[in-house]
């Protein structure tokens, strides 16, 4: 009974992103047609993979909690130089 759901899910996605590919190719703008095209397809992989996307961001800010900082390399920027280092013009 779940792989029938699982089937009938996939038929009716698929028939969607074909619905929709279809009307954006035919009545979308042609200027702008490469953008609107990654924009739907960006909608439809979220649209199959919303629960995977869902419990990614639920779960993200959790483990940030989780993990320690290091009290110095917290503030730094990540391509910090380190101290007493002098900046030298490569084109003087």
């Amino acid at each position: 009974m779940l792989a029938l759901g699982r089937g009938v899910m996939g038929v009716g996605h698929a028939l969607i992103v074909m619905s929709g590919l279809t009307a954006l190719l035919r009545f979308g703008p042609a200027g702008a047609m490469g953008s609107a095209l990654t924009a739907f397809e960006m909608s439809a992989m979220i649209g199959a993979l919303w629960n995977v996307a869902l419990l990614t961001f639920a779960v993200l800010p959790r483990v940030r909690t989780v993990i320690p900082r290091v009290p110095d390399t917290a503030a730094r920027p990540i391509f910090a130089r380190k101290e007493g280092q002098r900046h030298t013009d490569p084109h003087p």
